[in-house]
């Protein structure tokens, strides 16, 4: 993370209250946070929570008990936990959320001294081409429109910026990977679609569509040859917050569904879980043994 491109605004203040998360520069927040090296963010309140157990069990070899960790700060926007030298963040759907949750991530980590962290983002995905069960590995996030950018109004302006996941980072977490894990890891682009029906070319919402079945399937393919291999919606907001810092980032994407088949998710809710504790799991490893 590079220090000289934060906001010297907040750094001022006599307290800096981070409203959304639940805490504040009067707390001694480098003690508290001071050793973090990774942080880890998904969508929702269940799939942290879940990181969190996950990777409690695993760090102290916990088995045939039902582990459930608690929350800190506040509770009812965000869940967030504090394992070893790891956060564990659920930051909300979609891009305003996310965004709210990485700008006081960052900012309660420059209190905390904290200088190169390390943010991975993993979460439950439709793939292009890809089975249920297979994880992406995102290579660069992308627009609907198919662009390597976060377009971002600020004061009345428009603003791109690069959304390359770093290739240091995804290059290690991909060579760190079980060899028995590795058929079913793909690398690709993702799309970060802004909502979940019609900007990501479902047929299945409730607005009139400006697209036929058929074009649908065009742009899919489209996508697809230019190396899509997901949809989310946070992609973009998460990889150009991260490259305008400088901030080591990559994505992971538990893909539930493969959207040339069917809109649906038509597995179980047990296989969804299945599915993203294998793609968050492969991250905790990662973490644990580096």
């Amino acid at each position: 993370m590079n220090y000289d491109k934060l906001n010297p605004f907040f750094q001022n203040l006599e307290v800096d209250y981070l409203y959304h998360l639940g805490f504040d520069s009067g707390q001694n927040l480098e003690q508290m946070f001071g050793d973090v090296e990774y942080v880890i963010l998904t969508r929702s309140f269940n799939n942290a929570d879940t990181i969190a157990n996950e990777f409690t069990k695993k760090f102290y070899s916990i088995r045939d008990t039902d582990v459930r960790c608690k929350t800190i700060g506040k509770r009812e926007r965000y869940h967030i936990h504090k394992i070893h030298n790891s956060l564990i963040v659920s930051h909300g759907i979609g891009v305003p959320s996310l965004l709210i949750c990485l700008n006081e991530v960052v900012k309660l980590l420059w209190h905390a001294k904290v200088k190169s962290p390390k943010f991975f983002r993993v979460g439950p995905s439709g793939g292009l081409g890809v089975n249920p069960g297979q994880i992406v590995v995102g290579t660069e996030a992308v627009t609907n429109t198919l662009e390597a950018q976060f377009e971002s109004i600020e004061f009345g302006q428009l603003h791109h910026y690069p959304t390359q996941f770093c290739h240091a980072l995804t290059q290690d977490f991909i060579n760190a990977i079980n060899k028995n894990e590795t058929a079913s890891i793909v690398t690709g682009k993702i799309i970060g679609g802004m909502g979940y029906y019609n900007g990501q070319a479902r047929l299945n919402g409730a607005m009139p569509l400006s697209y036929t079945p058929e074009e649908q399937q065009q742009y899919l393919h489209k996508a697809y040859n230019q190396g899509v291999r997901s949809f989310d919606m946070e992609a973009t907001g998460f990889a150009g917050f991260c490259n305008q810092l400088e901030i080591s980032c990559c994505e992971i994407n538990a893909v539930l569904v493969d959207r040339f088949l069917t809109d649906e998710i038509y597995i179980s809710k047990q296989e969804q879980i299945l599915h993203f504790k294998k793609a968050a799991n492969l991250v905790i490893d990662y973490v644990i043994n580096h």
